[in-house]
């Protein structure tokens, strides 16, 4: 079966309905907030190492790299075939915290950078779509910012 990978972050829940994508969770735990969407498979093999989740990436980054060096292709390949055939649909969100498209680190892109040196297979990011009724949040840092004012989902990484 040929796979149509992306990713993602738990809480894009709008854009990972809309896609038709199945949603693969491959962080070291579960969201504890409600998801639109029924999370029912994982992939822990692509997760990080719990010892490691508080590293800065340039120490956690050789140590992820190397995890999936060791598992190998084959074996990841497997898995994720495994999931698009239970599901009876190739085209995987693989999910985790961060938000990579305000520059958080995080695992899954360094995931999609091997999966496309390996396979040539591109892995972009599931591109989330903000709706006009909303107001953008101001940042955390942002002075005017009151307690409970424009909090947004926490990274699994800390401040990276």
């Amino acid at each position: 079966m040929k796979l149509n990978l992306h990713t993602s972050r738990y809480s894009a829940g709008d854009t990972i309905i809309n896609s038709g994508w199945i949603p693969v969770r491959i962080s070291v735990g579960s969201p504890r907030f409600a998801t639109k969407y029924a999370l029912l498979d994982a992939v822990v093999d692509l997760a990080p190492d719990y010892s490691t989740i508080k590293m800065e990436p340039v120490d956690f980054n050789p140590r992820y790299l190397a995890k999936l060096e060791k598992k190998g292709l084959a074996h990841i390949r497997r898995q994720l075939e495994a999931v698009a055939t239970r599901r009876n649909n190739p085209n995987l969100v693989l999910l985790c915290f961060e938000n990579v498209l305000k520059g958080e680190a995080c695992h899954r892109r360094l995931f999609a950078e091997v999966w496309e040196r390996w396979t040539g297979e591109a892995v972009p990011e599931l591109a989330e779509k903000t709706s006009t009724k909303e107001k953008p949040k101001p940042s955390l840092s942002e002075p005017e910012n009151k307690a409970g004012q424009g909090a947004t989902q926490g990274s699994l990484f800390g401040d990276l």
